[in-house]
């Protein structure tokens, strides 16, 4: 099987989807299929080019058993609609140089969002005659509007429009939350082409070693301490200051420690705002790399997943909850829906409402006093995140949904 990959997001960029690109590449390439992508230069989230990739409009390299094209990419920050789009775009256009290198392709993934990019991998797939499978790692356009990147009005009408003929356009849609199937089908997709691959981790690089773990709370200086771990974009979705606000109402707690990882377009504003309130409790780290993240993981004692509370998180699934879950830490979880259904109801860890300091604050001092909860719960994530939610039974979908797809070209 050939398989070409188009996305906005790749290695050696930080971020989930580009984690799961990576791994579910090397896993069917093992398998003997061949893989090609094609993407921009790194940029994300900062907006500024790696070195090695600077001043450059196109190149070829290899990763993970791929061939990866990297087509010109207008930089832009992860913040600004207007920079934003023009950043997207700019692949949508660029990727075009890019398709003449490709070899023989039985079936195009595009990675969704954003969205102008799957109009380029839908009329590719139109031109060499194979099936398009969308990725929809979330339901873009409605999460911009309700975040308020996008505002209603004609562009967001156009904006709609076009995501939903994509999505019906496509052969296949994968999504990772039911809740997605059900949004997509009262649009008028057809639900027996949505195919449920939730996301995924990879159990066996995220498996507890109690030696590491004594070995990196030294080098952290976390001593006794109860470490409470957000790690991943600082963005506009994450709400984060929900973390410095419960952190803030959790300070004169001597055993806790919050520890904040990552960067984006929100990471200036929550520095800023642990300046104002002086907190001593909150340690503030850029991005680590992603060989180091397993042992970091290790190191603490409860993981924190929040987001912001819009509706649409209803229907998400943040990657790092199984990242925590299969390093047997309990969630401090703020999402609901989807997510909550998962980590609340397999016994995985706790929720508090989205946005809710308060309420968050509590339950984060639930977790911190009481070890042997913290301790069932981790046992019970692990076991779910190894059934359910690995890299290999991923690999292994994808590939008999991809399968599928083209038998029925």
């Amino acid at each position: 099987m050939n398989i070409l990959l188009l996305t906005q997001y790749f290695w050696p960029e930080i971020g989930a989807p580009q984690v799961i690109h990576s791994e579910w590449i090397r896993r069917l390439t093992r398998r003997g299929h061949r893989v090609q992508v094609v993407t921009s230069f790194p940029n994300y989230p900062d907006g500024v080019i790696r070195a090695g990739y600077q001043r450059r409009l196109f190149m070829r390299e290899e990763h993970a058993g791929a061939d990866v094209y990297r087509t010109a990419t207008y930089a832009a920050r992860n913040a600004g609609f207007a920079r934003r789009l023009m950043n997207h775009l700019s692949l949508t256009a660029s990727s075009w140089s890019a398709f003449p290198f490709v070899g023989p392709i039985d079936v195009v993934i595009t990675e969704y969002p954003p969205l102008f990019t799957a109009l380029s991998g839908i009329a590719f797939s139109r031109l060499r005659g194979i099936p398009h499978i969308l990725n929809a790692g979330d339901l873009w356009v409605e999460v911009a509007l309700e975040l308020g990147i996008l505002q209603q009005g004609p562009l967001a009408s156009a904006a709609l429009a076009a995501s939903t003929a994509v999505e019906k356009a496509s052969a296949r849609v994968l999504v990772t939350s039911k809740g997605c199937i059900q949004k997509l089908a009262s649009v008028g997709v057809d639900p027996a082409k949505v195919v449920y691959l939730p996301n995924s981790v990879d159990t066996d690089a995220f498996q507890p070693d109690e030696q590491r773990r004594r070995r990196v709370r030294a080098e952290w200086k976390w001593e006794d301490e109860v470490v409470c771990l957000y790690h991943g974009t600082h963005g506009l979705a994450q709400g984060l200051l929900q973390v410095v606000e419960a952190a803030h109402l959790l300070r004169d707690d001597p055993k806790l420690r919050f520890v904040l990882i990552g960067s984006g377009a929100e990471k200036d504003l929550v520095v800023r705002r642990v300046a104002e309130l002086k907190l001593q409790n909150v340690e503030l780290h850029p991005p680590q790399p992603f060989s180091s993240m397993p042992g970091i993981i290790d190191a603490s004692d409860i993981g924190l997943v929040p987001l912001k509370a819009i509706p649409m998180f209803g229907i998400t699934l943040p990657s790092k909850m199984f990242e925590f879950m299969s390093m047997q830490k309990p969630v401090a979880l703020a999402v609901d829906g989807d997510a909550r259904e998962i980590v609340e109801g397999g016994g995985a860890g706790v929720f508090a409402p989205p946005e809710g300091p308060q309420a968050y604050a509590a339950a984060i001092r639930r977790l911190a006093g009481d070890r042997a909860a913290r301790e069932a719960m981790g046992g019970r994530g692990r076991e779910l995140a190894v059934e359910r939610y690995s890299r290999d039974r991923f690999a292994n979908d994808l590939e008999q949904t991809l399968l599928a797809a083209i038998r029925s070209s």
